[in-house]
């Protein structure tokens, strides 16, 4: 069938959340930078659009053939390749006035303070943490962020025929959903976003005043399209095979979300962010807005899901890691090897290998000198296997964790491969408030002494009586195992009966909180 209709909509969109949509580049002080277009100001490419809805459409069950059909493939399979046959425009930022978009090169007005915030964007610290639960050494880094409230626009087109309207349908359907999102970091609190218009229409190109019309639309974002008509679908929070757990959290006492820096009047303070407003259609910024991020919750969450799970499965410490020689072992090979049998099986930790430098020990084992007379000996390749298992669970990152791979995603043997994590989270950005903070003073100890340490006086900036909600959505194949569901939902009992705490400084009674969560399927 011929391709005679296009499909088209422009569509308006907020970010909910920052998004972290990145150029591959860094930057002297980032390592991490946001792509711009050519006035320097972020954007979002066509082809991010492009992949995260031809994702969403995937994962959402979509045929292969259909989602081939529409955005391509390549030669495989001894058949010929296809181009896409749908288009995505980049996602142009919009400008101060509240309505136009930001296409090719602009002049920009030299004393706007509002185009003058983008040049400089939010950074978020981050660090890589292992399987253990602990920062990997030289894993620290940093990425820009762009704006939550920044508004884009962009346009997508569809060459088709009658038959594509509910591809097309599903397409729209799919950017409605409250689980897409943009860009890097969706399991880390980024790339949300939020729809404000969508505007599409259909030429039949069959006709000749719809061809016309056709060839007469402006490619420009800023041509007027009031004439289209608005979409509006009533799905919009409906959330699929994601299941919803809204939680509504007060704190008993002081909470903290450290900024890692130095305040303007504190050694500690909890971290800010700046953020877009919109009110009557025109864009403003709210200033040094106090923030929850998603990362610190997740990592918290995550921590207390292995314990549940290792506990319902009855995964416990002293049933893992040890390594049996073998009764073939003679008494002469078993005095060589005493060190390491002992030390494979005395379960502390100072003395467990996956707690060790890996090169020492395969060292140790070549010193040596063991031969050939250990090559068929049963018990030795036993225990040969078995290290090399506990050498490619450190590579892994530590322990695996059936839930915690499931919930939270994991790295492949090659530290390249994987999977995503399948419960999304987003930043919270507390809004109202005001002066509800409180400074403490502390002074640390020695520990040989217990005594306090001249000169070392400080203080830290708490947040108190605050209450928010957390929005939290898990895919639900990833309670393919019940004992996942239980361990997740008893998570959150810890949490909302003050069990499990939050933020920094929980040793000092921080982080403590109360509350009540619903699930909305």
């Amino acid at each position: 069938m011929k391709n005679n209709s296009r499909y088209i909509a422009r569509i308006l969109i907020e970010a909910a959340t920052p998004l972290a949509i990145g150029s591959g580049e860094k930057g002297l002080t980032t390592d991490r930078l946001v792509a711009r277009d050519m006035n320097g100001l972020p954007y979002i490419p066509g082809t991010s659009l492009a992949g995260v809805t031809r994702h969403e459409l995937i994962a959402a069950g979509v045929d292969d053939q259909v989602v081939n059909s529409l955005f391509g493939y390549d030669e495989s399979s001894g058949r010929q390749g296809q181009g896409s046959r749908i288009i995505f425009s980049p996602g142009l930022m919009i400008a101060e006035n509240g309505s136009d978009v930001i296409e090719g090169l602009s002049v920009l007005p030299d004393n706007s303070p509002y185009y003058s915030r983008f040049m400089k964007l939010p950074e978020r610290d981050h660090v890589k943490i292992s399987g253990y639960g602990a920062a990997v050494k030289h894993g620290k880094y940093d990425e820009e962020v762009v704006f939550k409230g920044t508004r884009f626009c962009f346009e997508m087109e569809l060459e088709g025929n009658p038959q594509d309207a509910d591809a097309w349908a599903m397409i729209l359907e799919i950017l409605h959903r409250p689980y897409t999102r943009l860009g890097a970091g969706s399991r880390k609190g980024f790339g949300k976003f939020t729809i404000i218009s969508c505007k599409e229409q259909h030429f039949d190109l069959t006709k000749h005043g719809e061809i016309m019309a056709y060839l007469n639309k402006s490619a420009s974002l800023n041509s007027d399209v009031s004439n289209w008509r608005n979409t509006e679908l009533s799905n919009k929070s409906e959330t699929g095979s994601w299941i919803r757990y809204k939680i509504g959290l007060q704190p008993e006492s002081f909470f903290l979300f450290g900024s890692g820096t130095e305040g303007m009047d504190t050694d500690t303070g909890p971290k800010t962010e700046s953020y877009i407003s919109w009110k009557n259609e025109k864009p403003e910024f709210r200033d040094e807005i106090f923030l929850v991020p998603a990362s610190s919750l997740k990592g918290a969450l995550a921590h207390r899901v292995a314990f549940h799970y290792n506990q319902l499965t009855k995964n416990y410490i002293e049933d893992s890691g040890t390594i049996s020689i073998g009764s073939e072992i003679t008494p002469g090979k078993e005095k060589i090897l005493e060190k390491f049998s002992s030390s494979m099986n005395t379960g502390h930790k100072e003395s467990d290998p996956r707690s060790q430098d890996w090169d020492k020990w395969e060292e140790e084992l070549q010193n040596l000198d063991l031969g050939e007379w250990l090559e068929n000996d049963t018990g030795w390749n036993t225990f040969t296997n078995e290290l090399e298992k506990l050498k490619k669970t450190q590579k892994q990152g530590g322990h695996p964790n059936n839930a915690v791979d499931a919930l939270f995603g994991h790295l492949g043997e090659d530290n390249q491969t994987g999977s995503r994590g399948n419960v999304i989270i987003s930043d919270i950005y507390l809004e109202n408030y005001g002066e509800e903070t409180k400074i403490f003073d502390h002074l640390s100890i020695d520990r040989f002494t217990g005594g306090g340490i001249n000169g070392a006086l400080y203080n830290e900036k708490v947040l108190y009586t605050e209450k928010y909600t957390v929005d939290i959505l898990v895919n639900e194949k990833a309670f393919s195992d019940e004992n996942i569901r239980k361990a997740f939902e008893n998570t959150l009992d810890d949490l909302v009966n003050g069990l499990l705490q939050l933020g920094g400084n929980v040793n000092r009674g921080h982080g403590s909180f109360r509350g009540k969560y619903e699930i909305i399927k």
